[in-house]
């Protein structure tokens, strides 16, 4: 059973994670690197466009991973 979503860290960002997840129709929320915002203008027509990111489902992401379990 593959997820409907999923919210993940920038160590995730990379093209091949996000170009998986387009191929099996997960959405998800990951923050783009500064390096990769910055390579973008550099690369021209060849940069892309940047990914989506909804801000309102990263912080229910951070408030899910800062619940306490006690």
């Amino acid at each position: 059973m593959k997820p409907g979503s999923l919210a993940a860290g920038k160590a995730y960002g990379n093209g091949p994670v996000r170009k998986h997840l387009r191929r099996w129709d997960i959405r998800h929320t990951i923050p783009e690197k500064s390096d990769s915002q910055a390579a973008r203008p550099r690369k021209g027509s060849r940069g892309g466009r940047p990914p989506g990111f909804d801000k309102d489902r990263r912080k229910k992401r951070n408030t899910v991973e800062r619940r306490s379990t006690a």
